[in-house]
């Protein structure tokens, strides 16, 4: 089900980028990933799996359609991040310096720098991981979108179903990893407002 729902957002973007008259026959899109381990024994868990996948068949579709993209085809540029933040703000100025990218799909783990150089150069990008709140400023971030929501959404959607239900008190467990700590501290923030008690919450 990921996989499709990944498949169709990278189709939707993809056509969105049509060329206007007189343009290349191609399209290159630069796509920034995490889908490889840096070595055999790393503990990466390599996100960018199933997106990978889903591009892959949307490419696939697209190309082999007449009727969506007539006389143009899509390239892609990949960029393996290995987990590293390092190696994605590198790509990302490689990529929104080359004048035969149209647009970049990505980063993954971390965005706020890769943002600020595709808005310096103006190139389209768009994240499907990346959640953090900085880069919801279109004055500093004019050209990043994501399609994953950020934490301060999901929080405010949990909390709202425990105001619905009247819980005025609730525990709350999740995984010991930067972005599931970061979201439950955003809802531990929340729930305050909504006067929701839960133990050892500090």
């Amino acid at each position: 089900m990921l996989l499709v729902k990944n498949r169709v957002f990278v189709m939707a973007f993809l056509v969105s980028l049509r060329l206007s008259e007189g343009s290349s026959d191609s399209i290159r899109i630069g796509y920034i990933t995490g889908s490889e381990k840096p070595h055999p024994k790393s503990m990466y868990k390599r996100p960018g799996i199933n997106i990978s996948g889903a591009l892959t068949l949307a490419v696939n579709e697209i190309n082999n359609d007449s009727n969506i993209l007539p006389n143009h085809t899509l390239e892609f540029t990949v960029k393996e991040t290995y987990g590293k933040e390092l190696n994605s703000v590198r790509h990302a100025c490689d990529l929104s310096t080359n004048e035969s990218i149209s647009a970049i799909i990505g980063p993954q783990e971390t965005c706020i720098f890769e943002a600020k150089v595709a808005a310096a150069y103006n190139v389209p990008m768009v994240s499907y991981f990346c959640t953090q709140k900085e880069v919801a400023d279109k004055a500093l971030y004019p050209t990043f979108v994501r399609t994953k929501p950020q934490d301060w959404v999901i929080s405010s959607s949990v909390t709202s179903v425990l105001k619905y239900f009247n819980w005025k008190k609730v525990a709350f467990i999740h995984r010991d990893q930067a972005a599931f700590a970061h979201i439950a501290k955003t809802i531990v923030q929340v729930r305050r407002k909504i006067e929701i008690n839960m133990p050892n919450s500090n």
